[in-house]
């Protein structure tokens, strides 16, 4: 029965396929050739579009419902449109956001109709772990080991390194998720690809990703003893392996005080010095317009114009590489709301759930990273991370359904 249960869930349709060439050719290529993500997000509409058809024999459209993660991202759209006619007239020209959060848009249209059930959910997460296990596997095999850690690894895909790590390591939470759902070992293969691709990066928003990660799977555990067996054995664990890790030049060099420079401000870091000069841009902007913003690009524009003196007169873009400021100081406290209000209730919702499921314990751990990741890049422009919100906002749906939780142990 549970190989036939099985066999049900995991049975690919057209849509699928679909999605997983979309995901490849997104991940592998969007970032390098110009025009191409745009195409395939079309290509994605278009094919959507006659599936559809063809699967239901009708051309009525599926009315948009207001809880739905369409109306979510349309909502968004439409003020961020409507910010234009009070955006500076050089940084509304830098980037079209209609053309930039058009692509999401219709991109989570085509999700909210491929995903109508959980077996769709499971479908789609398991295209979304296949795509990503090409994409892990195209970067490591790309990527000499100089590169290891830096800002050159994976740059074949024409990804920044943060991004990279960001797409694998959701990918790693649905992966071990698919495993423990369905007892399939190659999902569990695919998570230890993805965890290793994503430690190649160098990323440190990732390390304190999963940090909270497992963090928050220890205490969603059933009761309070496996919780403090699993608090010590992680513990004991941390205590044994960190002085050993940490006489490895690699870990020593990515890790070591790159990532104290992110919580010790005395500790001199290039990086750590840009974010916080991109921050107080984006601070002293929203200063100014809190409640409906600065408009289209205001951080990217000022930036350059800010700190004139540091950059010889050049003409520099940079977003403020916190997502939270970039469409606070972009849209105001109205953007902030309309972006992050369904977010934070998905994620109040799964964390705070008497009866916790597999599913449910999954977005309780995915919600909280996506949250505490946002305030470390901007993610709200970008099609491939904004994919991965567009699934865990579907999974909500699906989350009250009992059964026993997952467990990584």
């Amino acid at each position: 029965m549970n190989k036939l249960h099985n066999r049900l869930n995991y049975s690919l349709r057209n849509t699928d396929y679909v999605f997983f060439a979309f995901l490849v050719v997104l991940l592998l290529f969007g970032c390098i050739i110009d025009n191409l993500q745009m195409l395939s997000v079309l290509a994605l509409f278009a094919f959507s579009v006659f599936l559809f058809v063809i699967r239901t024999g009708d051309l009525s459209i599926k009315p948009i419902k207001i809880n739905g993660i369409f109306f979510w991202y349309g909502i968004f759209f439409l003020y961020v449109s409507l910010s234009y006619f009070w955006s500076i007239h050089f940084a509304a020209a830098l980037t079209n956001q209609l053309t930039s959060l058009g692509q999401i848009l219709v991109m989570i249209l085509c999700i909210d109709w491929a995903i109508g059930s959980k077996q769709d959910l499971h479908r789609i997460m398991k295209v979304y772990c296949y795509a990503t296990g090409i994409f892990a596997v195209w970067c490591l095999i790309t990527s000499p080991p100089s590169t290891y850690g830096g800002l050159d690894f994976g740059a074949v895909t024409g990804m920044q390194r943060n991004a990279t790590a960001y797409v694998l390591m959701f990918a790693f939470f649905f992966e071990i998720y698919l495993w423990k759902e369905f007892n399939n070992s190659k999902f569990k293969f695919l998570a230890f690809l993805s965890i290793f691709v994503s430690l190649l990066c160098g990323s440190r928003k990732i390390i304190f990703g999963y940090i909270l990660a497992l963090g928050l799977w220890i205490l969603f555990q059933k009761n309070a003893k496996k919780i403090l067996k699993y608090l010590a054995t992680t513990l004991v664990v941390i205590a044994i392996i960190l002085p050993i890790a940490y006489q490895i030049p690699y870990v020593r060099d990515t890790f070591g005080e790159r990532l104290l420079a992110v919580v010790d401000s005395s500790i001199e870091d290039s990086s750590s010095n840009s974010r916080e000069m991109a921050a107080k841009v984006a601070q002293d902007l929203f200063g100014k317009h809190p409640i409906r913003g600065n408009g289209w690009n205001s951080v990217k524009y000022t930036y350059g114009i800010y700190y004139d003196a540091y950059f010889y007169n050049e003409t520099v873009l940079l977003h403020a590489h916190n997502n939270y400021l970039e469409i606070a100081a972009n849209y105001g406290l109205i953007g902030v709301f309309l972006y992050y209000y369904k977010l934070i209730l998905a994620m109040v919702t799964s964390v705070f759930k008497k009866n916790k499921n597999s599913l449910t314990i999954l977005l309780g751990i995915c919600f909280p990273v996506l949250l505490m990741i946002d305030w470390g890049q901007v993610s709200y422009c970008y099609v491939y991370m904004t994919v991965v919100i567009s699934i865990l906002l579907k999974a909500v749906q699906f989350a009250d359904e009992r059964k026993q939780p997952f467990r990584l142990i």
